[in-house]
């Protein structure tokens, strides 16, 4: 996983659209990729099972999620602003 926020979504996915509008309000840069099949099995093998599906990483911190939750967005962005609670 890379350095930064990415968020995988699919077609038509309203949680898609609220995280994205989250993020963004927050001015939390993000990079956006299709849902493969390849993803869906990783998603599936970390237990993150909705769209979107949204990885954090900033050096060694990583956060996962999946769907829409503020709670979830707020520690991603926690997590590459460098704030982890430590």
């Amino acid at each position: 996983m890379r350095d930064g926020l990415t968020i995988y979504t699919q077609p038509g996915c309203s949680h898609c659209t609220a995280v994205k509008r989250m993020f963004t309000k927050a001015g939390a840069p993000y990079d956006e990729l299709r849902i493969t099949d390849e993803v869906r099995e990783w998603a599936i093998s970390e237990g993150l099972t909705v769209a979107p599906i949204v990885t954090a990483k900033n050096g060694d911190k990583e956060y996962r999620f999946c769907g829409s939750r503020p709670g979830d967005v707020a520690h991603a962005i926690d997590v590459i602003e460098g704030d982890h609670g430590d």
